[in-house]
């Protein structure tokens, strides 16, 4: 095997995967690399001649062959995916990746999502294989994740315990905070430990329950990730801010700047000119950090204005408890509610739009909807976070607002309104689209096997 992608999230038939990745894999292989894939168990087992079930290191594996790629999915414990796992739990993966990889030997480890699988750095150390990470989200530098303190404030990443302390547990609910106070006491984390080993059926891990106190779990997972950083061979990242706030955890040898890349299949036909600004479109993830319910009332004051109406094309998974509140709040506008959209019709969702919103409060760091929307020449807002500004560096027509301000887009939106030349101007600004050729081209340079 020449390389071994860790990628939650990337095996065959999971709806709504990570293309960021999975197209990486599949472009590497289309150059005739050996190719294959750590994610998880997709939930079916595919009756067809290229699966096969294995144990490998005690434990039940299936490997899929498909897109001229072995695809590895384990079912491993609960514990070894927690968001914090504890010492024993680690361990014993990191011995199972080890396995692992005697099995496989590749030549070269890329992670691309830490979910579930970060401990295979470690294991990629012990067998001295060398090996990339990508952070598409910001989950190891935080315990929230998104870089999003528990009061909805930004969070620019500073390593203070005292600070990410307060966060995490203002951050849990009333069950979650009695589990934060009950681990304090040492013989609850013995009663809790036993729970979690012998009655896996309570799902405990599943359910956010965790063993360790914020102090302990902060240690352990700083040190990991100072022993990930500092082992690696190259860290992949699309944006300055991911570069600087991850080589301020550990000095890392080789930092590549890679910007992110976009698979749609566009025509070559240019945008058609707009003569009035009437609808809006937000394309992504419907989740509070995202900043949808930012645009919806934004949009809510613009339409207060006389002689301006804008309606908004909202594409995204609408099964979660949020996606319901914002669709019962805002009855009073004009939405159309797409739900999820296949990768293949997305560029007539562009194409319907006369501009996109990308008003993300938190450091996105995987906004590929942006790169969506220069590969259709479809113009789009930002709110003013670096990590979404950096693809955009080069537009002169007015296009960011002040992140967290729904009274800043309104104003940005209502000159949109006024003046729709600036949507045209915005068009001829565009910069050239980067395909996934383009970004394995690059990232190619970073294996050292060609």
């Amino acid at each position: 095997m020449d390389i071994l992608f860790v990628a939650n999230w990337s095996a065959p038939n999971i709806v709504g995967a990570n293309y960021a990745s999975s197209g990486v894999q599949l472009e590497l292989s289309k150059r005739k690399l050996n190719i294959g894939v750590l994610s998880s168990f997709v939930g079916h087992h595919p009756a067809e001649n290229n699966t096969k079930d294995l144990i490998v290191g005690g434990h039940s594996l299936v490997e899929l062959k498909s897109n001229s790629m072995a695809y590895l999915m384990p079912s491993l414990p609960a514990g070894w995916s927690a968001r914090h796992i504890h010492s024993a739990d680690w361990n014993e993966a990191v011995q199972w990746g080890v396995a692992l990889l005697k099995k496989y030997n590749p030549k070269i480890i890329h992670i691309q999502q830490w979910q579930k699988f970060w401990w295979m750095a470690e294991a990629a150390n012990k067998c001295s294989i060398p090996y990339n990470y990508t952070p598409y989200d910001f989950g190891l530098i935080c315990a929230r994740t998104v870089l999003i303190k528990s009061d909805g404030s930004k969070c620019d990443g500073p390593i203070n315990d005292a600070t990410c302390k307060k966060c995490i547990y203002g951050g849990r609910g009333r069950v979650g905070k009695l589990n934060e106070n009950l681990v304090k006491v040492p013989i609850f984390r013995i009663i809790l430990k036993l729970l979690l080993k012998y009655f896996p059926r309570l799902k405990l891990h599943e359910r956010g329950v965790v063993v360790d106190p914020i102090r302990t779990r902060l240690k352990s997972d700083r040190e990991r990730l100072y022993r990930l950083l500092t082992n690696l061979d190259y860290l992949i990242v699309n944006s300055n801010f991911a570069k600087n706030i991850f080589s301020s955890k550990a000095k890392i040898n080789n930092v590549v700047l890679i910007p992110w890349f976009q698979n749609l299949i566009v025509s070559n036909s240019e945008k058609t000119k707009v003569s009035k600004l009437t609808k809006i479109g937000f394309i992504g993830r419907i989740s509070p950090e995202k900043g949808l319910e930012i645009l919806l009332e934004a949009i809510n004051r613009v339409n207060r204005v006389p002689d301006i109406h804008i309606n908004v094309v909202v594409a995204g998974d609408l099964s979660s408890r949020y996606a319901t509140q914002l669709k019962e709040s805002y009855t009073s506008l004009d939405i159309e509610w797409l739900g999820w959209v296949d990768n293949k019709i997305l560029p007539e969702v562009y194409k319907q739009v006369d501009m996109v919103v990308v008003p993300s409060i938190s450091y996105d760091n995987g906004p590929i909807t942006i790169m969506e929307a220069i590969a259709t020449n479809t113009p789009v807002i930002v709110s003013n976070n670096e990590t979404l500004m950096t693809y955009l560096k080069n537009i002169k027509t007015e296009h960011t607002f002040e992140s967290g301000s729904s009274d800043s887009l309104a104003k940005l939106i209502l000159k949109y309104a006024r003046e729709p030349k600036m949507i045209n101007d915005y068009i001829s600004e565009m910069p050239e689209p980067v395909t996934v050729e383009m970004y394995v081209d690059q990232l190619i340079q970073t294996y050292h096997l060609i």
